[in-house]
């Protein structure tokens, strides 16, 4: 019998993906009880190989298809789960070594909710929880209540039906960005709680430059609107930084170009001005990739 079907989308990330595997390698829920489908996009590294050198460790299906997206991807591992359960995480996270026991026992204890675990940033592939960044308030307790909002996709699992009867992901996402957040949403509006499990841990290694970062933050504003026009509602519009008013405020700011080359100018800086600057930088980013997207929509 398999407890927890584990399912990881993955694209030219050999390296640390060698890590993730073998922290699964390292659980203390029996190794039989358990699987991990790894779903590779046509990666051109040695991916393959990777997961062929760990498959006999612990039930491992690996799955080359074509490159159609993480949505995509993870779709199709979700087909290919046996476990009435799935774990949703990504293939440059590692686990804790309690990681599948603990949402095993948080799903048996929790029914028909989406569990979601505690993730830290970890700044290289070592499960060092010291030296990481926790992504949700340590403080909170375990059985805490979440919003869809916090639904973390690289530590969270649920029933398999539950994802099923819901659409699973929107393969439309194509871009960086919210495709996990629409998910969520649409399983709150079924009524499936989220639940916090403190005790549930993994590490996330993806190091990104400034300069990548502000180019996913415009991938996330276009997908910021997707979002919005496929659930039409102002609370959420507001929620998602996509309203009327979030425009023209960062229209404003952005016309003056003075403003974003002196961000640009304190954005290497220590401090509060060094903060402040890449955070507008950032949010100026994401206001662009949403009106594009306005106007793209618009046009068609």
């Amino acid at each position: 019998m398999i407890d927890l079907s584990v399912v990881i989308g993955t694209f030219n990330q050999a390296p640390v993906l060698r890590h993730v595997l073998r922290s699964f390698a390292e659980q203390t829920h029996p190794a039989d009880r358990f699987e991990v489908i790894v779903v590779d996009s046509q990666s051109t590294d040695d991916t393959g190989a990777v997961c062929e050198e760990t498959a006999s460790s612990f039930p491992l299906v690996y799955v080359c298809r074509g490159n159609e997206g993480k949505c995509a991807a993870r779709n199709a591992g979700l087909r290919m789960a046996r476990a009435d359960s799935v774990l949703l995480t990504d293939a440059d996270v590692l686990a804790d070594r309690t990681l599948v026991a603990a949402h095993v026992s948080a799903l048996a204890e929790f029914r028909r909710a989406v569990i979601v675990g505690q993730q830290y940033m970890v700044p290289a592939p070592e499960r060092q929880r010291a030296n990481g960044r926790p992504c949700l308030n340590p403080q909170w307790r375990r059985g805490r209540a979440l919003s869809w909002r916090q639904f973390v996709t690289g530590n969270a699992s649920l029933p398999r039906d539950a994802l099923v009867e819901a659409g699973g992901f929107d393969e439309n996402f194509r871009g960086y960005g919210f495709e996990d957040y629409e998910l969520g949403y649409r399983l709150a509006q079924r009524g499936l709680p989220f639940v916090f499990d403190p005790t549930a841990v993994n590490y996330h290694f993806h190091p990104v430059t400034f300069e990548a970062e502000l180019e996913r933050k415009r991938e996330a504003g276009s997908a910021a609107v997707y979002f919005a026009s496929r659930h039409p509602s102002r609370t959420l519009r507001v929620q998602l930084g996509v309203t009327p008013l979030n425009r023209a405020l960062y229209s404003g700011v952005g016309a003056a170009g003075w403003v974003e080359r002196g961000c640009h100018a304190w954005k290497d800086r220590d401090g509060a001005g060094g903060r402040f600057a890449r955070h507008l930088l950032l949010e100026l980013q994401y206001q662009r990739g949403a009106r594009e997207a306005w106007r793209a929509r618009r046009r068609s």
